[in-house]
């Protein structure tokens, strides 16, 4: 199935995003960790979801052994194995690197329903494919979406949004994944390739950024964190958020340069994902303990760079090993029920 552009720059321009937003955490900024838990993460679940409506519900009902095989294989695998290799290095380098993570060996045991660091996206990830592989059929994905939204909107009438654990984000998260794979069902009954085609589109699409940019504000100024009220503005301002940002990655990418730049991120997003937080843990020891002055403009700039060139090698590097290959893509060579 043809690949839909628009996906890949909302894959690579937001990966970006996810960099600068983890970086900003060595600042303790928290109006940027409130961004990147309740836009960035739910737009990578609206991507995998569209992916998972697009391309595997249709054929849910005949082969959903093979993709439950295949969402084990390749999000399960790479959980485990770098899960374990991440308490390892800040078990036994943590005091070499300035970094806000600390783990013991026993931790290990716990990573079957505790995740660490940032592969608690995959964690949740698996558990949303494995959920509505299990239960979603073509005719019930409107249920499932309702049942979603409301889980969505009464956990913030009870909990503030300052602090979710892992288990909540599993919750609140799940309707943007399963709305996307209504979405993206509904792209491939219909054997759309696009998701702007229209200058109309483009016009919604800029309505969004407008709304997400006045409710952003309107959240910022407010004292309280739950109840009903908060709940709807959350919701109305990840979604136009996640519309803003298409808007604005079309957009940019009108200049050629831009779009090569931001679809070769794209191409090497599962490895950013995968290896930016030692990325950004060293180039903070790098430049904090060499240039104790630097200003933080030239900080982001400079980790920034260095994590996505870094992710970038390595994983150009890796595609030619084949064992440390298999860590990142175990489905390549585990094909237990043909071509998984």
């Amino acid at each position: 199935m043809k690949k839909i552009s628009e996906l890949e720059l909302l894959r690579g321009g937001g990966i970006i995003l996810v960099v600068f937003a983890h970086i900003s955490f060595h600042y303790n900024t928290v109006l940027l960790q409130r961004f990147v838990v309740f836009f960035i993460m739910p737009l990578f679940f609206s991507i995998s979801g569209f992916l998972f409506g697009y391309k595997d519900v249709i054929c849910i009902n005949t082969c959903k052994r093979k993709i439950i095989t295949k969402k084990v294989i390749s999000l399960g695998i790479p959980y485990f194995l770098f899960s374990i290799i991440y308490i390892l290095l800040f078990s036994f380098f943590n005091r070499f690197i300035d970094t806000n993570n600390y783990f013991e060996l026993k931790d290990i045991i716990f990573i079957l329903y505790s995740p660490v660091a940032q592969y608690w996206y995959l964690w949740t990830l698996l558990v949303y494919l494995l959920i509505s592989s299990l239960i979603l059929q073509v005719k019930n994905f409107r249920i499932v979406f309702g049942g979603a939204v409301l889980a969505n909107l009464l956990w913030y009438v009870f909990y503030s949004d300052v602090d979710l654990t892992v288990y909540s984000k599993t919750i609140v998260f799940y309707i943007y994944f399963v709305g996307a794979a209504c979405l993206g069902q509904l792209y491939a009954r219909n054997n759309y390739t696009t998701l702007i085609d229209k200058k109309r589109t483009q016009f919604i699409l800029l309505i969004l950024l407008i709304i997400f940019i006045a409710t952003s504000l309107l959240r910022v100024s407010q004292n309280s964190h739950t109840g009903i009220g908060n709940s709807v503005i959350q919701l109305i301002n990840t979604i136009c958020g996640i519309g803003g940002f298409l808007f604005i990655m079309y957009n940019a990418s009108r200049v050629k340069i831009v779009k090569k730049a931001i679809l070769v991120v794209a191409n090497y997003s599962w490895y950013i994902y995968i290896l930016h937080s030692y990325f950004t843990s060293v180039s903070k020891t790098l430049l904090v303990r060499n240039f104790p002055n630097i200003d933080i403009y030239s900080y982001f700039v400079i980790s920034l760079l260095f994590t996505i060139i870094g992710c970038i090698v390595i994983g150009y590097l890796s595609k030619k090993v084949v064992f440390i290959d298999f860590l990142f893509y175990p489905q390549k060579y585990l094909r237990l029920y043909g071509d998984i």
